[in-house]
């Protein structure tokens, strides 16, 4: 998908009356463009003359063993799992 669309398609949705106050784009990865920079390019493209704030989370992964499976599954762990296993005696 070409650039352009991509800008025109940002700038018609943040037309709509629930974007008001902003908006917020999560989740910049897609087969529709390489990665996250190009994402972040089109959208500041979109919008130039406002006010864009990145901020990018790199959450802990752990790996957690399947039977059959020599190197088990790759989970995200939230940052503050310790916090939760002291307050949920589920995780506990």
């Amino acid at each position: 998908m070409s650039k352009d669309i991509l800008c025109r398609m940002v700038k018609l949705r943040l037309q709509e009356d629930d974007c008001n106050a902003g908006a917020i784009f999560d989740n910049l990865t897609s087969e529709l463009w390489p990665d996250e920079k190009f994402a972040i390019s089109f959208i500041s493209e979109a919008i130039p003359n406002q006010n864009i704030q990145v901020l990018l989370f790199n959450f802990k992964k752990e790996v957690h063993p399947v039977p059959g499976k020599e190197e088990g599954d790759e989970l995200e762990v939230c940052t503050n799992y310790r916090y939760a296993m002291r307050h949920d005696p589920a995780l506990a």
